[in-house]
């Protein structure tokens, strides 16, 4: 096989694993009003005096917890957008 081939079709398989990875996920309604609600109740709870650091160890424990499932067996933090997204809200 000559090398031109062989960088395309290397170049082809390349460009085939990473599509899946750079596609958007669209989000539902629902998982967005979830996703919401998740983020309203961690701020009602740290407005009723539940200390900083306990509040980010949970959402760490949590976030462990919830990303040892398969992405499509979870209904939030399906990706590393909706890890950084929580992370940063808080």
């Amino acid at each position: 096989m000559n090398r031109s081939r062989a960088c395309a079709i290397g170049f082809f398989l390349l460009c085939n694993m990473l599509v899946p990875q750079v596609m958007a996920r669209t989000l539902t309604v629902a998982e967005c009003t979830e996703g919401g609600e998740f983020i309203r109740n961690a701020a009602l709870a740290r407005d009723s005096g539940i200390p900083r650091d306990f509040f980010v160890n949970k959402l760490i424990e949590d976030l462990i917890v919830i990303l040892s499932f398969p992405p499509h067996l979870r209904w939030f933090v399906q990706d590393d957008s909706d890890e950084t997204l929580l992370c940063e809200a808080v």
